[in-house]
């Protein structure tokens, strides 16, 4: 179960970039919208990358709060979705450019891994559906506030 998608990917950071970022090939033209969709549409290599680079941040994210929090909760994977989707740019990006320090998309991972080990140490509850059964790890007097619903940080 993936928290993002290819569609949600393109939506966040567009075709062009999207297609940029995977492609192989730096002579693959991928400067207009609709050439770029072609390329996210036939380019295997290129869907493989994408579909990698989602498995690699949602495994990162499943490393963190697995035991934690129910991750087959709707609301749960719905506050991932855009944890996922910036992991997954930052996994493209560091496959295509310098990832240092001094690069404002590293920061912007660093923030979303901090973020994770907050919510592993439970120093972060997130919302959770009112039907979702509570967690082993939870406390049976858990008042299971709402603390995060959104943590876009729109960087891309």
């Amino acid at each position: 179960m993936a928290y993002t998608t290819l569609a949600q990917l393109k939506n966040r950071i567009g075709s062009v970039v999207l297609a940029q970022l995977s492609v192989d090939n730096n002579a693959t033209d991928v400067s207009t919208t609709a050439l770029a969709d072609a390329v996210l549409i036939i380019d295997t290599v290129a869907i493989a990358n994408i579909d990698k680079a989602i498995a690699d941040a949602d495994a990162l994210i499943n490393q963190y709060v697995q035991a934690v929090v129910d991750i087959e909760d709707s609301v749960i994977q719905a506050t991932f979705e855009p944890v996922s989707a910036e992991l997954a740019v930052y996994c493209l990006y560091a496959r295509r450019h310098n990832t240092g320090e001094d690069n404002p998309k590293f920061y912007a991972y660093k923030e979303k891994v901090n973020w994770l080990r907050m919510v592993a140490k439970r120093e972060i509850k997130l919302a959770t559906s009112p039907e979702a059964p509570i967690p082993v790890a939870y406390s049976s007097t858990s008042t299971r506030t709402p603390v995060v619903t959104d943590t876009s940080t729109d960087m891309y």
